[in-house]
């Protein structure tokens, strides 16, 4: 395991920067000399820092948005109360039942806040069937995709993926069988950054891709999503990995075996 002393300060400096930052770089170096057990650490440590700049990100934007309905109202209003001012419209019990349902979604808001920054679990969601759908359709179309980075070493293809621009810290799973990787490379699918691996063994091909749901508007936790259907090739689509990052894995062969989700 690491040790974290004096020397490593500055290290544990650059984990701190958000992944878009081009000195995170020279720590991604210095990773690649690293045994895998020490990279480990180090990947905990960087996908805590990648959610923390996602999490920020996400309430910047929703304050942005509140301030701009604040600033869409009149000025002219009268400064009454909420519940005076419904008191004064003729339109009677519909205006409460609005108020009401105002006031709980406000309140169930403040609680999911209050609940991910005191670090409670998150509330998982249900991946939406139309992006799982096109996630599917967006692993098997580049199944075949040249690899940008060859090579079988996964601390160098590790850190060739970490000087692509990207919004989180790219990661190579470790499968649970003996597979061979082959190399990797990134492209974009919509308005978000893709990376991916491939690997082989017994016959068939893998090929890996993780994602940013912040980019993707993908819920942060899901349960796993298998989908024999719409494609011609086996896709499982899953969360969590490493920090709040969203994994796609295709499968050249219905009947190969899943050796990256867990099961």
């Amino acid at each position: 395991m690491t040790q974290w002393s004096q020397s490593s300060e500055h290290w544990q400096e650059l984990a701190q920067l958000p992944a878009s930052d081009p000195r995170r770089q020279e720590l991604m170096d210095y990773l690649a000399s690293l045994s895998v057990a020490d990279r480990a650490q180090w990947f905990d440590l960087l996908a805590e820092t990648d959610a923390i700049y996602g999490q920020m990100s996400r309430d910047k934007k929703l304050s942005s948005e509140l301030q701009a309905k604040l600033l869409a109202i009149p000025d002219e209003q009268p400064a009454m109360s909420l519940v005076h001012r419904m008191r004064k419209q003729p339109t009677g019990w519909m205006h409460y039942a609005a108020a009401v349902v105002l006031l709980i979604g406000l309140g169930w808001y403040v609680n999911s806040q209050l609940q991910t920054k005191h670090g409670r679990p998150p509330v998982v969601s249900m991946l939406n069937p139309q992006l799982a759908d096109a996630m599917s359709h967006m692993a098997v179309d580049h199944e075949s995709a040249p690899l940008q980075i060859d090579s079988s070493d996964p601390a160098v293809v590790q850190q060739a993926l970490a000087k692509q621009n990207l919004s989180f810290t790219p990661m190579i799973l470790q499968p649970s069988a003996k597979l061979a990787l082959r190399g990797g490379g990134v492209f974009n699918f919509k308005s978000a950054r893709v990376v991916f691996t491939r690997w082989s063994g017994d016959g068939v091909d893998y090929t890996l891709y993780q994602l940013d749901p912040y980019q993707i508007g993908a819920p942060l936790t899901f349960p796993k999503v298998v989908d024999n259907t719409s494609t011609p090739q086996r896709v499982v689509i899953w969360s969590g990995t490493y920090g709040p990052c969203t994994w796609v894995l295709a499968l050249n062969n219905d009947k190969a075996v899943d050796h990256f989700s867990g099961g």
